[in-house]
């Protein structure tokens, strides 16, 4: 069986923008031997590993951000680009929703995510707590990422309505009470004052 190899020519500005759909990608996030760039997240030490191609075709940010990375010399040094403003778990999700869709409406990550990059980013939905799911919503719109913006803020909401029912169970709080204090003070006050109203000899 011969296959037939026809060879397009594109040009380099096209081709920037031209991406392969991302579904099937997952396995290959955070291989260094396929990807050809890498970011440095903050609270880790590794950078994460990512498809320049991938990335620009998701977020306007990310095609001016790698498109400045390449002019540079960090891209022949692989120096990682800094991302220290955003913490790791919060990158690992935006790129995980990058490669395969996910959002937090799904009870967990896709079985394809592979394991090194769930261990070396600590990215396990079930672990984040409200300050973090507003950090990768602060994340995600910062990237134009808006389909992960809007299911994150729809867990929030959920968090926010589960806190309000735990707010309702809770037991009335007590009618303030008279304080004995200030009759005290009021008893200590009467006697000057009728001191100080009685006539004088």
């Amino acid at each position: 069986m011969e296959l037939a190899f026809v060879f397009i020519a594109v040009p380099t500005a096209a081709a920037k923008l031209v991406a392969p759909p991302t579904p099937g990608h997952l396995p290959f996030l955070h291989d260094p031997d396929v990807c050809d760039c890498s970011v440095l997240a903050k609270g880790v030490d590794t950078p994460l590993h990512a498809s320049r191609v991938i990335l620009m075709q998701a977020s306007p940010l990310f095609r001016t951000m790698l498109c400045l990375w390449v002019e540079s010399t960090k891209l022949a040094t692989k120096e990682p680009i800094s991302f220290t403003s955003w913490y790791a778990p919060a990158v690992a999700f935006v790129f995980i929703h990058i490669y395969s869709g996910w959002t937090p409406d799904q009870p967990a990550l896709p079985e394809s995510t592979p394991e090194d990059l769930i261990d070396d980013f600590a990215c396990d939905p079930a672990t984040l707590d409200e300050d973090a799911w507003r950090h990768l919503l602060q994340l995600a719109r910062f990237l134009g990422l808006k389909l992960l913006a809007m299911a994150v803020y729809r867990k929030l909401m959920k968090l926010l309505e589960e806190q309000f029912e735990e707010l309702r169970a809770m037991p009335d709080e007590p009618v303030d009470a008279p304080r004995p204090r200030a009759r005290k003070r009021q008893q200590m006050m009467e006697p000057a004052k009728e001191e100080a109203t009685a006539p004088q000899v």
